[in-house]
């Protein structure tokens, strides 16, 4: 499934709520939004590239991005989907001099 982000939320080792983490995808990325792998026993990592091919090229260079969003609660209570938009297009801070 293709998706900026991923979540993985569950009761961790006798605790009685929900917390989870979120890897949350930079929009350039190439092949952006991509896929990922989620397993039931706790793996959750980008695949990259996926189904598509993709050469690397010698002397070429080729990064990702991404971010962590570490959270109580479910998806919804940590609000991932507000993280990956303030990640995705960050506020604009201007600095206004006084004279």
């Amino acid at each position: 499934m293709k998706s900026p982000w991923a979540d993985l939320s569950a009761i961790f080792e006798n605790r009685d709520s929900f917390s989870g983490l979120a890897i949350l995808e930079n929009s350039q990325n190439i092949n952006s939004p991509g896929g990922w792998t989620l397993r039931h026993y706790g793996f959750l990592n980008p695949c990259f590239p996926g189904l598509e091919p993709f050469t690397l090229i010698p002397g070429e260079k080729t990064s990702a991005k991404y971010r962590v969003w570490i959270h109580r609660g479910n998806a919804e209570d940590g609000k991932v989907s507000s993280a990956y938009s303030v990640y995705d297009k960050p506020p604009k801070i201007e600095i206004i001099e006084k004279r």
